[in-house]
């Protein structure tokens, strides 16, 4: 633990400072090029004059950090620094490149994340309530005990985002990727978005699962073979490349779903409801169409 130290001036080039704990030290002066900082604490330390070019940065902590104009930073982690301690407006935030950013424990209510890339970024027990990730990529995000009510992760990417004891009451999660996405018992989600987790990371072949609502779920090449989903509703679902052989969807409404390379063989959509749905692809092969409503808004009319 190197809080509080006093190495002005010091020498560290290419030092190996993995999860090394700067917090409030004196590095004014110091050379840290091409130090390896990866997960270091460095909130509160005097970085004015500091040399970190070509140092590893990734998931630095930077929290009341002091740097100067003359500190020789790369430009990604002294805009990520400027975030962080206020020093540019808030608009700032959406589109940003934050990936591998140490974002944790930080109090952000309400900020527009939107398009940001937040790939590998450190958000641990970060208040994220009513905050805007649209379009933002958390693929590999740290987000455990992170507080996300009320936000909106609408056609956010969060493959293989931790969420262990996270909040996601009220979160929209609408077309949200969820694959390989890490849950557990303590994560805090509606039924339906755990219910599309469950579908996208496991399967469910042969599943009774009648009147469901799934819409808006992203459900690309899930595995539901032989499921019973009569009476559901799967509205602007994206469920291209899913493997629905022999499903049962009786009276599914199916409207504006993308279906595009589904494998629908043998399926039995008998009186379900496909209008704008997209079937570029699809193999229909044996399926009961029998008086659905087709894409173009056509009943398929089947005489006994």
């Amino acid at each position: 633990d190197l809080g509080e130290a006093d190495l002005s001036g010091a020498n560290l080039t290419t030092a190996d400072l993995q999860d090394a704990k700067f917090v409030d030290a004196n590095l004014t002066r110091a050379n840290l090029q091409d130090a390896n900082l990866t997960a270091a604490d460095l909130s509160g330390a005097d970085l004015r004059n500091t040399n970190l070019e070509g140092a590893t940065l990734t998931r630095v902590a930077l929290k009341n950090a002091q740097l100067s104009d003359e500190t020789k930073i790369a430009d990604k982690w002294r805009f990520l620094w400027q975030l962080i301690n206020n020093k540019l407006e808030p608009s700032a935030w959406q589109g940003a490149d934050l990936s591998e950013a140490n974002l944790a424990k930080l109090n952000l209510p309400g900020t527009d994340f939107q398009g940001s890339n937040l790939a590998g970024a450190d958000l641990f027990l970060s208040n994220l309530r009513r905050s805007n990730f649209s379009d933002t990529d958390l693929s590999q995000a740290n987000l455990v005990f992170a507080d996300l009510s009320n936000a909106n992760l609408s056609k956010a990417n969060l493959s293989e985002t931790d969420l262990s004891s996270a909040n996601l009451n009220n979160a929209n999660l609408a077309l949200t990727n969820l694959r390989n996405t890490i849950f557990n018992e303590e994560t805090k989600v509606a039924e339906k978005w755990r219910l599309v987790w469950e579908i996208v990371n496991q399967g469910i072949p042969e599943v009774e699962l009648r009147n469901v609502d799934l819409e808006d779920a992203d459900l690309r090449d899930s595995d539901m073979r032989e499921v019973n989903l009569n009476g559901s509703s799967l509205e602007r679902a994206d469920l291209r490349g899913a493997k629905l052989t022999k499903a049962r969807l009786i009276r599914v409404n199916l409207e504006s779903a993308n279906l595009a390379g589904a494998d629908l063989s043998g399926a039995n959509l008998g009186r379900a409801n496909l209008w704008k749905a997209n079937l570029e692809g699809a193999n229909l092969e044996g399926a009961n169409l029998c008086n659905a409503l087709m894409p173009d808004g056509k009943q398929k009319v089947c005489l006994d």
